[in-house]
């Protein structure tokens, strides 16, 4: 059996060795139809960070991850051998040469790249660069969004607000929020459900949104607002982030429609179609609890004349 056929079936054996290498190792397999990294050593991890568990489609542009699948099957056709891939940075996923062998044909592989220290240290700076960059474009992003954004510790005092945010809440600046628990701008929601929340974020679970709220501004004042959720990493650490989106306006406009689909525009009496509901919301009560209601049908033979002979809105008052 080949020597890397022997280490990679043995993964206690295959950590002893490969956690000691400078040189950068890691195991890529198939599943659910992705490649993944599955194993990285601590080389490789420091160079290109943790992604373990990672589908390379979301790692890497599809011209690289083209080209590493192209050794993928050059490596199947001589499994026997480390198949050399990418001589350069240019087409190279990872910036340098890198050999690929063949484990188990079409699922899974073993990558190695060769260390020098000049390129360790070259390969660390262009990353931090690419990091720097890629932190400065998304808070580029979330400064001009026009949405609230949000970033609150795990023990939910606010740690990041963006001038959007800023405006939602009638704050003057930053510092008016900033270390403020969240949950205090929560409005007819207990600190207990606010609190389960974000703890469900935190664990990485999911939290089902968009979720419809309401928040009590630094002047009283009530906004309806539109809100999402998600954990997010913040200086080594985790956070949640919270995207929310004012909608009392259009809260407004709803409950303005639902008025006049629902009651007369005349008499300001609700209409057959809002009776209609009312019997069909009790109904559907009933049967999921298991209750009996009733209903009383009353019809006033004089309402028309007495209609004709008095004030309509005195007759609606009696109604």
């Amino acid at each position: 059996m080949n020597p890397i056929h022997s280490i990679t079936n043995h993964p206690t054996f295959l950590k002893n060795i490969c956690n000691h290498l400078s040189d950068a190792v890691a195991i890529i397999q198939k599943k659910d139809r992705e490649f993944q990294f599955i194993y990285m050593n601590p080389t490789m991890r420091k160079v290109y960070g943790n992604l373990e568990g990672t589908p390379l489609n979301e790692w890497g542009c599809k011209g690289k991850l083209d080209q590493l699948k192209k050794t993928f099957i050059r490596a199947d056709k001589r499994p026997d051998k480390l198949v050399e891939g990418g001589n350069g940075s240019s087409v190279s996923p990872f910036g340098i040469a890198y050999g690929i062998q063949s484990i188990q044909q079409g699922m899974t592989y073993f990558l190695y790249i060769k260390m020098e220290a000049a390129q360790v240290i070259e390969l660390l700076k262009y990353k931090e660069q690419e990091l720097a960059e890629s932190e400065s474009r998304y808070q580029t992003l979330v400064e001009t969004s026009p949405d609230a954004v949000f970033l609150h510790d795990e023990e939910d005092r606010i740690i990041y607000v963006n001038q959007s945010g800023i405006q939602l809440l009638g704050a003057t600046g930053a510092n008016e929020l900033l270390g403020k628990d969240v949950k205090s701008f929560a409005y007819n929601e207990s600190n207990d459900d606010v609190r389960h929340r974000l703890e469900m974020l935190l664990s990485g679970g999911l939290v089902q949104g968009p979720l419809e709220r309401q928040f009590q501004r630094l002047d009283g004042s009530i906004i309806e607002v539109e809100v999402h959720g998600g954990l997010v990493k913040y200086q080594q650490g985790k956070a949640v982030q919270t995207i929310c989106r004012n909608i009392t306006d259009r809260k407004r406009q709803q409950n303005q429609l639902e008025y006049m689909a629902y009651y007369d525009q005349l008499t300001k009496v609700p209409n057959r179609r809002y009776f209609f509901k009312a019997l069909s919301d009790e109904l559907t009560w009933g049967k999921k609890h298991g209750t009996m209601f009733a209903l009383l049908f009353l019809i006033w033979i004089t309402l028309n004349r007495l209609m004709t002979d008095l004030d309509i809105k005195l007759v609606m008052s009696c109604l």
